[in-house]
């Protein structure tokens, strides 16, 4: 049984939300209008490297608004959506669907079982941006879990998360520190200047990929965030305790009133 969704006229566009967060803005006549951070975050990543079409695997899928920039921004782009909510993923493209031909396939499963099938270095992006009772859940932030992402990234590959956190960024230092701890990726936070919970960006990608030209480019995306140095990256880390498969944990509770991005 999944969360109740709602649909929802927002100005051009509709807004999907999940048990009463906002999940989605879906600007249907328009898919390159992209609403919130994170987003603009992954779509100045891959324009500063591969203008070409690119694998992407998207764990969850909600309102598909980077599924459907990367069928119109990137065509010929082979697409995998995972998202469980059958019924929502129907109402969403019933109002704003793919273009016609788009190699796009919805896989309504979960998340970790669906990435554990994958075949190695297969994907030039994967995009970690699923939500279980308003929280990331906590089996696609363990050392496990992350290997397996790595095991599906091609090795010029780039692997973004959408994560919430207080802004301590307690819960997003244990993702990253997750990450150096699994593998040999560099990791770079770009998170919101306003001191509330909040949406943070978290890119991972080996040291060759990720290349000041490309922290640019994204950092430029979007002047709300900000771009966490190297020696405040180490600082949180180095007091994070890593998560595994055996002592996993969910993203944090939001605060009393607040709701979605």
């Amino acid at each position: 049984m999944f969360e109740d969704f709602t649909i929802e006229p927002d100005g051009r566009g509709f807004l999907v939300s999940v048990a009463g967060a906002a999940q989605s803005r879906v600007i249907a006549d328009d898919p390159y209008e992209l609403s919130w951070g994170y987003m603009r975050h992954v779509a100045a990543a891959v324009r500063h490297r591969r203008p070409e079409p690119i694998d992407v695997v998207h764990v969850g899928g909600g309102g598909m608004v980077l599924a459907r920039y990367f069928a119109h921004a990137h065509p010929g782009s082979r697409q995998l959506v995972i998202e469980p909510n059958r019924d929502m993923t129907a109402a969403v493209l019933e109002r704003a669907p793919f273009p016609p031909g788009a190699p796009v396939v919805i896989r309504p499963e979960l998340g970790r079982a669906v990435v554990e099938t994958l075949d190695a270095a297969s994907a030039d992006l994967i995009i970690v941006d699923a939500f279980v009772g308003g929280h990331v859940p906590g089996d696609l932030t363990t050392v496990e879990c992350i290997q397996q992402l790595r095991r599906v990234l091609r090795r010029s590959g780039v692997l973004v998360y959408g994560l919430i956190d207080h802004p301590e960024s307690r819960y997003v230092a244990r993702v990253c520190a997750t990450v150096r701890a699994s593998t040999a990726m560099t990791v770079s936070v770009l998170s919101p200047h306003h001191h509330f919970f909040g949406n943070h960006t978290v890119i991972c990608a080996d040291a060759d990929v990720q290349t000041e030209g490309l922290l640019a480019a994204v950092s430029a995306a979007d002047p709300q965030y900000r771009r966490r140095g190297a020696a405040e990256l180490d600082r949180l880390c180095a007091a994070a305790a890593i998560l595994t498969d055996a002592a996993p944990a969910p993203s944090p509770d939001p605060p009393p009133g607040a709701h979605g991005a």
